[in-house]
């Protein structure tokens, strides 16, 4: 039988959406402005290599990554654009950011003097971002220390400075008093490198500041959740429908059994039927990213509808109530996360039951499910890691 995967739970991927969601940021930013597309984490969870070359193909030729095994996974699938790394690179990794022609966020003067002796062994410069601290708390050089940093850099032959960026913490909330703070911050940086250089490429937005503040000055955006068709959080200037949501995630009915009042569901007998149901079993648990915390308060699509959560999530199966969803049978249509007879269920939807966000149900979704790509409404690739595909 020779089939591309056997368990129905699927990640469809729209790689139109995608192309749509590119254009809509297209059209909202100044046109001076290039995109950089954040693809770590497994593009979000939506397949790294297959978004990367329909990025590539409409294109998008900035790439940005968390650490240096994503960028060297990328450069082995023969992406030759640029590519930064966003996070930590280790001093014992800077050889193979020279050897891959990857861009390297420098915050640190070890990582700089080891960028200075590579160099130099090597006779050829590594590209570098300097990452400001400006109130997110995470990693960067405080303003004022940038000056100490950037004479290590000028100082070298062999480090070339390509771009200075920071990363907000509050561009997300409707109150942009903390995110004007940053990027006053960021400013005073950067003119401090611009009395010795004209500065490449200048790069401060996240998806959120690209929508509430499209008119920051810079040459360069992060598109990241958005360009996966979610918004960054309910506060933002842009209503959900603007953008498409990229990621389909569906499975089937697997089993569908009648229960009687008194009868319990799943681990630790946490849901007791009181009238008589229909409960219909799914394939698909938290080892695929449907969160346990969903338990007894999450829902799935069934034929449109609603069908609540019983019992808890298992690894790898689901029980939801089907009693008052008509014509019901297994191998019917679950929609997990997508649209379904006219009815939407969004990751944000279960994110908030859950008190946290999409980009954790995004990235959650796990490697056991197989992605299938989808353009001008066929597929395209069907990427399944468990059969090597």
């Amino acid at each position: 039988m020779n089939v591309p995967y056997y368990r129905p739970t699927v990640a469809e991927i729209n790689l139109d959406a995608m192309t749509d969601n590119i254009l809509f940021f297209r059209n909202h930013l100044p046109k001076q402005v290039e995109i950089m597309a954040v693809v770590k984490a497994n593009a979000y969870g939506h397949g790294v290599i297959p978004v990367v070359h329909h990025l590539q193909s409409i294109g998008i030729r900035n790439f940005a990554v968390a650490f240096i095994d994503e960028a060297i996974q990328l450069r082995k699938a023969g992406v030759v654009d640029r590519i930064l790394i966003l996070g930590h690179t280790p001093v014992e990794a800077i050889e193979e950011a020279f050897r891959y022609d990857i861009r390297v966020t420098v915050f640190t003067k070890d990582v700089l003097e080891r960028i200075n002796q590579i160099g130099e062994k090597l006779r050829k410069p590594l590209k570098v971002h300097l990452k400001i601290e400006t109130g997110m708390g995470r990693i960067g050089v405080y303003p004022e220390d940038v000056n100490s940093y950037y004479e290590i850099i000028r100082s070298s032959p062999w480090i070339e400075l390509e771009g200075v960026f920071t990363h907000f913490a509050t561009a997300d909330e409707k109150d942009k008093g903390f995110t004007r703070l940053q990027y006053q911050r960021f400013i005073e940086a950067v003119h401090l490198i611009e009395k010795f250089q004209e500065i490449p490429i200048i790069h401060i937005s996240n998806s959120a500041a690209m929508i509430d503040l499209p008119d920051l000055p810079q040459n360069m955006v992060r598109l990241g959740i958005s360009l996966y068709g979610m918004l960054p959080s309910d506060e933002v200037g842009i209503r959900p429908q603007q953008l498409k949501p990229v990621m389909t995630l569906k499975t089937k009915i697997s089993f569908i059994k009648k229960v009687n009042p008194g009868q319990t569901i799943s681990y630790g007998a946490t849901y007791k039927v009181e009238k008589k149901s229909i409960v219909a079993t799914i394939p698909i648990g938290y080892a695929d990213g449907f969160p346990r915390g969903l338990s007894n308060k999450g829902y799935v699509l069934i034929h449109g509808k609603k069908a609540p959560i019983l019992g808890r999530v298992c690894m790898d199966q689901t029980m939801v109530d089907v009693t008052e969803i008509p014509n019901v049978k297994e191998g019917d249509e679950v929609v997990i996360y997508g649209e379904q007879q006219g009815s939407v269920l969004r990751m944000d939807d279960h994110a908030k039951l859950l008190e946290t966000i999409n980009y954790e149900l995004a990235t959650s979704v796990g490697y056991r499910i197989p992605r299938v790509y989808y353009k001008n409404g066929q597929i395209i690739k069907i990427s399944h890691y468990l059969l090597g595909r």
